[in-house]
């Protein structure tokens, strides 16, 4: 029996040119796209990132673009171009037959993602390639390289944790998340790929001039590695509050900062039916306040700002996300300046209540979460002067994400690297897809693979973020400059909008709720280089849009 299937999917009339349907073939959405008179391309319709339709996407030139993260497919080939995700989508023949369409594959084509087949290493190659960090700048250099360039030398990657790269983005949305729900690669890949694993170990010194990486395990076991190339991608470590309660009483049963795996589930261990007190108002901790509303008591939001995401998105949507929060019981209390004041138990193991001139009364504590911003993983360079820092403690990298040492690169949260959309202005964005993308990046550098050409070489990935509150999808394509300095249309009260954010007469990032695929659209304008004017918004906010996308 042949593996091949081949079926008649539509009539060629059926179709306009730059238009698209879904058929189903196996119990798999394809989506087929007129692109010309004469050519049409069957492609998968689930993202393989989180599933989202592609069909309810942007196709811009010869892409595919997801309408809830921005992850960008080819659709000629179904690689994946521009991240979230790891795997590309399937891609399938398509034969034309006087008036009809028949689509031919194998049968083990219709999936919804394609996972890579790595190679494995050739004890011939001894080319050693470190690199530091299990997040998805790490994770993505090591998947590149393995994967995508063929390198078939020897990979050692290091982490503090123990478990292999995983998914961070969804603790903050699901504390009860299970690590083999949320690994990016399973355990058997890294075999049949022979990355070698370190495993709860740090790097603790760099010798630059010596090539060598000194590393700690749990153990207090020192390990000594030769590399001939290196990626730093440590990542950051979330922001202590400063009070002298902490620094006299280092663990604390019930507070938490949210980071690992570990700290998500030991969260919800303690949540069922307790006062929850959330210091902060940054995006984890209101996907934490949504993600506890069914089994904490209460739950109250301490902030310096009346509103939250006031240095993000803006008052504007921070007051229209605030009444969302305050409809569901949750309590917002506006600190300012004031500092927290925490009252221990007479074993100084828990804290027991909060209080502050900017509170009216004091709170009962039976669980704090803490998240108020990051601090990036750089003192193991202390002894490594060679590599060049930024004031905020980020290593400076050149577009291939190079740093000031030859064969050092760095990426991810850890970074501060030049972005060519932008006229290489210095950046340092600590969102998921970004670091996957300097993790590629680097990859390319670090093999010779990046183009060489002045149009296509420097970095032009656009950054893209995600939350939810309350099962509405936020979405964000770009930069801000002044979160105030925006246009809205649409309904905030409502939560159906898009803001447009400006620098100038330019604009330069899209944030939307129930609005896609707007947010992903801009990006593909932006990483094209197309401009949007501050003018182009006011006179009609959906003209680019109209006039770019059929």
């Amino acid at each position: 029996m042949s593996d091949i299937i081949e079926q008649s999917v539509c009539k060629i009339d059926e179709l306009q040119i730059k238009e698209r349907k879904v058929v189903r073939i196996e119990n798999v959405g394809i989506v087929l796209y007129r692109k010309t008179e004469t050519e049409i391309i069957a492609f998968g319709n689930k993202c393989s990132h989180y599933g989202a339709p592609l069909i309810n996407g942007v196709i811009y030139g010869d892409y595919a673009i997801c309408p809830w993260h921005g992850a960008c497919f080819n659709i000629n080939t179904g690689d994946i171009e521009e991240f979230p995700g790891c795997n590309n989508i399937p891609t399938f023949e398509i034969e034309i037959r006087d008036d009809d369409v028949y689509l031919r594959a194998k049968k083990e084509q219709f999936i919804i993602s394609l996972p890579k087949i790595p190679i494995g290493r050739e004890l011939s190659n001894e080319q050693t390639i470190i690199i530091i960090g299990g997040g998805p700048a790490g994770f993505q250099c090591m998947d590149t390289l393995r994967n995508d360039l063929r390198f078939d030398g020897r990979i050692v990657l290091v982490s503090q944790e123990d478990a292999v790269p995983y998914d961070r983005t969804k603790l903050s949305k699901n504390l009860a998340c299970k690590l083999e729900n949320i690994v990016l690669r399973n355990e058997d890949y890294y075999q049949k790929a022979q990355i070698e694993l370190k495993l709860k170990t740090k790097c603790e010194n760099l010798d630059t001039e010596l090539q060598m990486a000194y590393l700690l395990n749990d153990n207090d076991d020192t390990i000594a590695l030769h590399y001939d190339k290196i990626f730093i991608a440590t990542g950051s470590r979330p922001r202590k509050y400063p009070s002298q309660v902490f620094e006299n009483n280092k663990n604390l049963e019930n507070v938490f900062y949210l980071r690992t795996y570990h700290d998500a589930n030991n969260i919800n261990d303690q949540i069922e039916d307790k006062n929850v007190i959330l210091i902060g108002s940054s995006f984890i901790v209101i996907e934490i306040a949504c993600s506890i509303i069914k089994s904490a008591k209460t739950i109250t939001i301490l902030s310096r700002t009346d509103v939250p995401y006031a240095r993000t998105l803006g008052r504007q949507i921070g007051q229209a996300i605030k009444e969302l929060l305050i409809s569901k019981n949750i309590r917002f209390c506006c600190t300012g300046t004031s500092e927290l004041e925490f009252e221990l138990d007479s074993e100084s193991k828990r804290i027991i209540r909060i209080k502050s001139e900017g509170l009216p009364e004091s709170l009962d504590c039976d669980v704090c979460v803490i998240g108020i911003g990051s601090i990036p993983n750089t003192d193991f360079l202390k002894d490594s002067p060679d590599i060049q820092l930024s004031d905020n403690h980020c290593i400076i990298v050149d577009e291939k994400f190079q740093t000031s040492v030859s064969n050092v690169y760095a990426g991810g949260d850890v970074c501060m690297y030049p972005n060519r959309i932008f006229d290489n202005e210095m950046m340092n964005i600590a969102h998921w897809q970004t670091a996957q993308s300097h993790g590629r990046q680097a990859s390319l550098a670090m093999m010779n693979q990046l183009p060489m050409d002045n149009d296509n070489s420097g970095f032009r990935s656009v950054t893209f973020f995600w939350s939810s509150v309350f099962g509405k999808g936020i979405r964000f394509a770009g930069i801000i400059d002044d979160p105030d300095n925006c246009y809205i249309d649409g309904d905030l009260n409502d939560l159906h909008f898009a803001a447009y954010y400006f620098r100038n007469d330019r604009v330069i990032g899209v944030a939307t709720i129930a609005r896609d695929p707007l947010a992903s659209a801009f990006g593909a304008l932006l990483r094209d280089n197309k401009i949007i004017t501050k003018q182009d918004i006011e006179s009609d906010p959906m003209a680019w849009f109209e006039n770019n996308f059929s």
